[in-house]
């Protein structure tokens, strides 16, 4: 949203005295969207996304990766499926069989 329609959105209710179901109505806009643009904190900017965690699998993602590019290379009965993919992690890896949930 521009920055001119969210100075409209205000105005409308600051000078007009508009309810923002009849902001919302007015401009084409719902009703949280205009709730949104009326909060003093709100300059129109999407919230920060949040830090991500790190998944269990993301240490292996590059094994994986590496398998997967040499399926191409093979017979498309050879490939690994998503079951061999973890039976061969739990094969190969301790850490990656151990349970997420004590």
């Amino acid at each position: 949203m521009t920055e001119t329609k969210i100075k409209q959105i205000r105005r409308l209710f600051t000078e007009e005295r508009l309810a923002a179901e009849q902001i919302a109505a007015r401009l084409g806009y719902g009703i949280s969207t205009i709730y949104k643009y009326l909060r003093p904190e709100s300059d129109g900017a999407s919230a920060a996304p949040k830090e991500k965690k790190p998944r269990l699998i993301d240490p292996f993602v590059p094994v994986i990766s590496e398998w997967l590019i040499a399926d191409k290379a093979v017979y498309f009965k050879q490939r690994h499926t998503a079951k061999r993919v973890y039976e061969r992690l739990c094969a190969e890896y301790r850490d990656f069989s151990r349970p997420t949930i004590p």
